[in-house]
């Protein structure tokens, strides 16, 4: 039997995780979960805590108008960091990045 998600879904994670160019690893690192969890979710064997799923919808949304310089940006510093950040930390960085790029975008 397969388990239900009720935010989001393994598909729309999966191609979130493709157009930031993430290695299904990095995804992995990004969530907090094993390679084997990442391959149990995709099985449908199990599926995230609802509070992950939550997150991974969230953060998947906040990225449905995709900007270039945030996406070099986030993927740039998540293939660069050695710290594990959860699904809302990765919210915030990106909310904090597009912050950042449209504040540089008012001063010019």
């Amino acid at each position: 039997m397969t388990a239900p998600w009720k935010h989001s879904n393994w598909e729309a994670l999966e191609a979130w995780r493709k157009a930031q160019e993430l290695s299904p690893k990095a995804l992995g690192k990004l969530l907090g979960v094993t390679d084997r969890t990442l391959q149990r979710w995709k099985s449908g064997e199990c599926a995230p805590h609802l509070s992950v799923q939550a997150a991974i919808e969230q953060m998947i949304a906040e990225d449905t108008q995709p900007n270039d310089a945030t996406s070099a940006i986030v993927t740039t510093y998540l293939k660069g960091t050695k710290k594990q950040i959860s699904p809302d930390e990765l919210v915030e960085l990106v909310k904090k990045v597009r912050s950042a790029l449209r504040g540089a975008g008012e001063e010019e």
